[in-house]
């Protein structure tokens, strides 16, 4: 009968108890993207694995206050880390200063605000540029901005387009519907399309 060495019978329990004790890998937190039903225009909040906050337009007036403001309120979140614009219409930009007022202005965006650049001639403009002061960036045709892994990609403005970027899309493809331009959504490719001027953002 074959001896076997002192040691060696609890060897293999000890192995194992200590592969069993390793601590489980966390699953990445999800990639939050919620649309404020705010009537006519647009309002997007994006919020990162890491938690960060994104922006993507505040709506027309009255729904910066009344939709947008009381979501961030009920996510306990004090302020914005960034956000972005994607025209100077009144129904994208005339809720942000209705959000940043109480926040306390621009002291409430953590990093920066994008926009198309330039300026407009109206009364909603001029507020929306207070409200933001010098945390204004501007975001060209092409420009990207990556956040925690969540590329920004700008890929039309005043009806130019980057190349390869704007296609007609079919919803579903048996459907036949084909969808022009400002509606692209690949859902196992990560991309989705905030259509203001038209804004992508992948991840």
């Amino acid at each position: 009968m074959k001896q076997t060495r002192p040691g060696s019978i609890i060897a293999l329990p000890i192995v194992l108890l200590l592969v069993g004790c390793q601590a489980p890998v966390a699953p990445r937190p999800p990639l939050s993207i919620c649309f404020l039903n705010v009537g006519f225009g647009d309002a997007t909040l994006v919020v990162t694995p890491e938690r960060h906050t994104i922006l993507i337009d505040g709506g027309d007036a009255g729904q910066g206050a009344n939709r947008v403001g009381p979501l961030l309120d009920d996510l306990h979140l004090r302020g914005l880390d960034y956000v972005f614009v994607t025209n100077y219409h009144p129904e994208h930009i005339s809720g942000i200063p209705e959000i940043l007022t109480p926040l306390g202005g621009e002291a409430a965006i953590a990093e920066r605000v994008y926009d198309p650049g330039g300026e407009a001639a109206t009364e909603e403009f001029r507020r929306y540029a207070a409200s933001v002061g010098s945390k204004r960036r501007t975001l060209s045709l092409g420009g990207t901005v990556e956040i925690d892994g969540v590329r920004f990609e700008c890929i039309a403005v005043n009806g130019r387009t980057e190349p390869n970027s704007i296609r007609d899309v079919r919803i579903p493809p048996s459907s036949g519907k084909v969808v022009k331009g400002n509606v692209w959504v690949r859902v196992f490719d990560n991309y989705y399309t905030v259509s203001g001027d038209t804004f992508r953002f992948r991840w």
